[in-house]
């Protein structure tokens, strides 16, 4: 597993393929939150292969997306949705598509 782990953080840095997940929950009664949220996606529709939503209570939302691409663009859909106004929580877990 230390090997594992070593390559996904070398693959982080020089860039390459990477699957995961970018989980995150939102309160989707602030703003335009949802909305948001939805268009930011729609420009990485390459990389993200599902989605899968929740409500957790009346106010908040879990969302989680499951992702395929190089890194730095899923990074950057991460970025993105992290910063989004309404986001309480957003977290990516990443691994090389090619460990064996």
């Amino acid at each position: 597993e230390l090997i594992r782990r070593a390559l996904v953080r070398q693959r982080r840095t020089e860039g390459g393929k990477v699957v995961g997940t970018i989980t995150f929950v939102y309160r989707h009664d602030v703003g335009m939150v949802t909305h948001r949220i939805l268009h930011k996606q729609h420009d990485f529709l390459g990389s993200i292969r599902a989605t899968a939503h929740t409500h957790l209570d009346e106010e908040t939302c879990l969302e989680v997306l499951i992702v395929d691409g190089n890194v730095e663009h899923v990074d950057e859909l991460a970025n993105l949705l992290k910063t989004t106004k309404g986001v309480l929580f957003a977290d990516t877990v990443v691994a090389a598509a090619d460990l064996r």
